[in-house]
């Protein structure tokens, strides 16, 4: 027998999920740029972030040296803060915590994972009006932050937007990203089962799943190890198209449907 908790949350799933997501508008991209030119130097730096709406964020940074015709390469994913907004709501401060950072020097350009515990790494403040370079030296122009709106659904996706076009092949567990749309039916009691299916509608997983004890996080996971892929080539979406964001990972599957419920309330009253 069905409980009427497992059926009710099976009926609202989709919609409430939707409204969720639906509350993060179009992402934000800054661009800094910073270049040098002097007797000594002749170098170029670029930094690409975009903040969403969920308190997700992107970045991609690159630094070139034209004379020694060496370049270094950063990019990250994570969360942010901001801090004290001035007049113009899209500058202000921002504080990014870095849940994963890669960088590559050298000649070969190999992609390294920065240990978590260097905080001054995985932690950064940046003044949005200021940009994110502040050291001027002889010769230096620094253009103004540059604030566009538009969707950048993946790392892969900012760093082609990077200019110049040299930015290196991120490393795999970056790439070959695979778009999962889910849907999901009662089963057992207080369980839900889901079943992943791939762009061309093909089912490639399906599991049951225990909305009071999981989290999204767990449903990549178990939908990783299904597959033989790494969790992080795994993107969970829903039949609107709609992704779920990774900052959602932490929450219990029922709890981010009640608070959705609560949304889907509020927008019917107002209707």
């Amino acid at each position: 027998c069905i409980s009427a908790q497992a059926a009710s949350i099976c009926t609202h799933s989709e919609r409430v999920l939707g409204v969720l997501m639906s509350l993060f508008p179009v992402s934000k991209l800054f661009q800094f740029r910073k270049k040098v030119s002097n007797m000594f130097a002749d170098d170029s730096y670029d930094y690409l972030l975009v903040a969403r709406a969920d308190g997700s964020c992107l970045f991609a940074e690159s630094a070139c040296d034209h004379k020694d015709y060496t370049s270094s390469f950063r990019v990250g994913w994570g969360r942010y803060q901001r801090q004290g907004v001035n007049e113009d709501p899209s500058l202000g401060q921002m504080v990014c915590a870095w849940v994963e950072l890669w960088a590559t020097t050298g000649r070969f350009q190999r992609w390294t994972l920065a240990e978590k515990t260097d905080e001054l790494l995985h932690t950064v403040t940046l003044d949005l009006d200021k940009g994110c370079y502040t050291q001027i030296e002889e010769g230096a122009f620094v253009a103004p932050t540059k604030v566009e709106y538009v969707e950048v659904a993946s790392l892969e996706s900012l760093v082609q937007k990077m200019p110049g076009g040299s930015f290196p092949s991120l490393p795999p567990s970056l790439l070959n990203q695979k778009v999962l749309t889910l849907t999901a039916k009662p089963s057992a009691e207080g369980m839900l089962r889901v079943m992943c299916t791939d762009m061309g509608g093909s089912e490639c997983a399906n599991l049951d799943v225990d909305p009071q004890a999981q989290t999204p996080a767990m449903l990549r996971g178990s939908v990783a190890k299904k597959m033989g892929m790494e969790v992080t080539q795994i993107q969970l979406a829903l039949t609107s198209g709609k992704l779920l964001d990774r900052v959602l990972d932490d929450s219990l599957l029922v709890e981010l449907l009640e608070y959705a419920e609560g949304e889907v309330a509020d927008a019917d009253g107002k209707a």
